[in-house]
């Protein structure tokens, strides 16, 4: 039970993948003259540990603990729902993609897709982050319906197909908020912030699962045996903190650098302002010191101030 589970597709899949993002790196820079670890190879690495996520939540013993646990289920649904999203956006990988194709089919797809009006409309849709946020809230909800719920555990065209929504609905809400080549946020830091606040909605799932005061889930609950000898109440409440803890960290940890890059930002318009003051001074001969007094005041007989004695006559 504890071993893992490879599946071969799933692993070559994995691979071909990995190869790929890698290839499209070397294409990039085909003859590096000296290696630096810089933002290239953070990327590299998230889309890996994406992939590693993604291979562990399916092909580890994770996957056959879940049909007999509702609580590593809910471990399950969370790697595929934030951790792996999130590193996968992170790793950027359109762009090495797109590099991997040859020259002329890039250049005869970027003529295409330059003057596709379907392609604007979807990126107008895919951009609305009511949308992205509607679909993970729902998507959370819709599969966690106990009828719903249990014919999962029954088909395995069923799981599969939610495990696949749960990737796609959590890669669209991390595109709202993250900068992930060719893709381009248009959120600005607070928007960002209350994007991924607005998902609360579907975390609060939890709550109604912690203190629910019997099973929910036949499927589970109907078990003769149960590893751990874990109660299918316990099970269902352990289901719940791991769906609450787990799955708000990422969310949590990108509501707080939002607001931090907001008053950042706000800092340097702040900065730029007094900046712009002390050079428009210099520009005028104040200098970066205090503002000059007052003028002299005009004479009353002629208006300026008195002459001084001119050069080379006596007083």
């Amino acid at each position: 039970m504890l071993s893992w589970l490879l599946d071969p597709a799933l692993i070559a899949s994995v691979v071909a993948g990995t190869l790929y993002i890698v290839g499209g790196h070397r294409r990039l820079h085909p003859h590096p003259r000296r290696w630096r670890w810089g933002a290239r190879q953070w990327r590299t690495l998230a889309f890996a540990a994406g992939l590693g996520t993604v291979v562990l939540a399916l092909d580890s013993p994770i996957d056959s603990l879940s049909d007999q646990l509702f609580s590593v289920h809910m471990l399950q649904h969370t790697l595929l729902l934030t951790a792996a999203p999130l590193l996968l956006v992170l790793g950027a990988p359109g762009m090495r993609w797109w590099r991997c194709l040859p020259l002329g089919a890039r250049r005869w797809l970027a003529r295409r897709l330059s003057t596709s009006h379907a392609l604007a409309l979807t990126s107008r849709i895919l951009h609305w982050e009511r949308l992205a946020v509607a679909l993970f809230v729902g998507d959370l909800w819709i599969w966690h319906l106990p009828a719903l719920y249990d014919l999962i555990l029954k088909s395995l065209a069923v799981h599969y197909l939610e495990h696949a929504t749960f990737l796609v609905v959590g890669i669209l809400l991390w595109l709202q908020v993250l900068d992930s080549a060719p893709w381009r946020c248009r959120l600005g830091y607070i928007g960002r912030a209350a994007t991924l606040l607005a998902t609360i909605g579907g975390w609060l799932l939890a709550v109604v699962l912690a203190f629910a005061p019997a099973p929910l889930y036949p499927g589970y609950a109907d078990l003769a045996s149960r590893p751990w000898g874990l109660s299918p109440l316990v099970d269902q409440q352990l289901g719940a903190g791991v769906m609450w803890g787990l799955g708000s960290i990422a969310t949590s940890v990108g509501i707080s650098l939002s607001i931090y890059r907001w008053f950042e930002a706000d800092q340097q318009r702040e900065d730029a302002i007094r900046s712009g003051e002390r050079l428009a001074g210099r520009r005028w001969g104040q200098g970066p010191g205090p503002a000059p007094g007052p003028l002299p005041e005009p004479d009353q007989t002629g208006g300026g101030s008195a002459p001084g004695p001119e050069r080379g006559h006596g007083p």
